[in-house]
């Protein structure tokens, strides 16, 4: 009885920690937060029941990420997993992302599943997702119904509706599963922490700052946009991008903020400079854009882990047409993939069950902004209230769509990214505060730029 008393007293102040039968490595893993004085009393009072007393420490740092898939934080990974290998996934109505780390036996692998069909624990045997005949025995993650498969190498549950993850181990690794799997922290159901931005989802952000805007810089040699994040005491973070070949690193981040860089590291897999004064990091992407992030204020100790959050934006299958590549759509809206032709303009919609649209579209033919605004509208919807305004480095009108039959109107943003080819976004005006998160996440390769594979 006492004994329960006292474990019911220690999960009031620790949620992380799990009753084991070892006593002692429920101490120590206590040790992971505050030392509070009634946590620390009880705690000795067990350590003393069990015949020994275990001395508590100060609390740890927070855990390192190892990875962000699809806006999940991935930690509890073993020492020298190997190196972080990205990959996407289809299965039936769900797409996801994955990450994977070592093979064979010293397998890791993390899958992030999403789909609105997905809204209770029932589906995880309906999707077959474990494989034919696989169903797994039930089981929970963080309370979290579940199923573990393949001899207990293979952990599948429904975080919540919309949202499935998955842990998948090789025999030697079967003592990580468990770890990795609890230490999954899914971004908030309304987004990544700090959106979309140049085709990267930022998918940490510290306490305390909050997004300041989106703006483009000029300079004599470089003309980066860059999205800040502002808080009290002069803390702040802010990512620079800028998309133009040739660009020598060194030198443009001399020019951006005076910052000299020491050898590159690696992170996500790629070659990351840090400034040597220890408040920025500059890379270069596999797509050719430039980035640099920097902080101010108390936040050096929070760089490393902003920029392991920063991650390409995986696209959705048939998000990928006419060369462009359509990285961030709403979670709760649908498609059914298909690039549709609509008098004269190629694109996709995705809608949801209450007729919210976000419609994507390339149309050819117009050479002038002002030919792109007059161009390949289906009759009953014209554009009204253009004003002008850039997109993408690029001259563009942003506006309403007016239609025939009285529905709402849509807002709109169109460009012409070169003579002859533009791009064109519509939203219902109920999806207007994701505008900016889908336009940030659309990728349109310039000349050197490799060419998104369409799905």
């Amino acid at each position: 009885m006492l004994e329960q008393e006292l474990r019911r007293a220690m999960a009031e102040d620790t949620a992380e920690l799990r009753a084991t039968p070892d006593l002692a490595s429920r101490a120590v893993r206590g040790s992971r937060r505050r030392a509070r004085t009634r946590f620390a009393a009880v705690s000795v009072a067990l350590a003393m029941a069990a015949g020994f007393l275990v001395f508590f420490t100060s609390a740890r740092p927070a855990p390192v990420v190892a990875a962000v898939v699809d806006q999940v934080e991935v930690v509890g990974l073993p020492p020298d997993p190997g190196t972080a290998r990205p990959g996407r996934v289809t299965h039936g109505s769900l797409r996801g992302a994955t990450m994977t780390w070592g093979s064979g036996g010293d397998l890791i692998r993390v899958t992030v599943y999403r789909g609105a069909g997905v809204v209770n624990p029932a589906d995880l045997g309906r999707l077959r997702l474990l494989g034919e005949g696989a169903q797994g025995s039930p089981t929970s993650v963080r309370g979290r119904a579940g199923r573990l498969a393949h001899g207990g190498t293979d952990l599948l549950w429904m975080e919540r509706p919309g949202l499935l993850l998955r842990v998948t181990v090789g025999e030697r690794r079967t003592e990580y599963l468990r770890p990795v799997a609890e230490g999954l922290r899914p971004a908030d159901p309304t987004g990544p922490a700090g959106g979309v931005f140049e085709g990267m989802r930022i998918g940490y952000l510290p306490d305390g700052v909050h997004l300041s805007g989106v703006s483009e810089l000029g300079g004599a040699d470089v003309h980066p946009r860059v999205k800040r994040w502002e808080g009290a005491d002069g803390r702040a973070v802010a990512l620079y991008s800028e998309r133009r070949p040739g660009l020598d690193l060194a030198r443009w981040a001399d020019e951006l903020k005076g910052l000299r860089l020491g050898p590159p590291t690696q992170v996500n897999g790629r070659n990351v400079h840090p400034a040597l004064t220890g408040d920025a990091r500059v890379w270069t992407a596999p797509t050719g854009q430039t980035f640099a992030l920097s902080v101010t204020g108390n936040l050096a100790d929070e760089l490393d882990r902003i920029l392991a959050g920063i991650v390409p934006v995986p696209p959705r299958a048939g998000a990928v047409f006419e060369g462009i590549d359509v990285g961030f759509v709403p979670q709760w809206l649908e498609t059914g993939g298909q690039v549709t032709e609509r008098h004269g303009a190629r694109g996709v919609d995705w809608r949801d069950v209450d007729g919210r649209l976000l419609r994507v579209e390339t149309i050819t033919g117009a050479d002038t902004l002002d030919e792109l605004a007059e161009t390949a509208w289906p009759p009953g919807e014209r554009p009204v209230e253009l004003r002008r305004t850039t997109e993408h480095h690029k001259p563009a009108y942003e506006g309403w769509v007016r239609l025939a039959d009285g529905s709402p109107q849509r807002r709109v943003v169109m460009w012409l990214e070169r003579p002859g080819f533009g791009v064109r976004v519509q939203v219902s005006d109920d999806l207007a505060g994701k505008l900016r998160d889908v336009l940030d996440g659309i990728f349109v390769p310039g000349p050197n730029d490799p060419t998104p594979e369409s799905s």
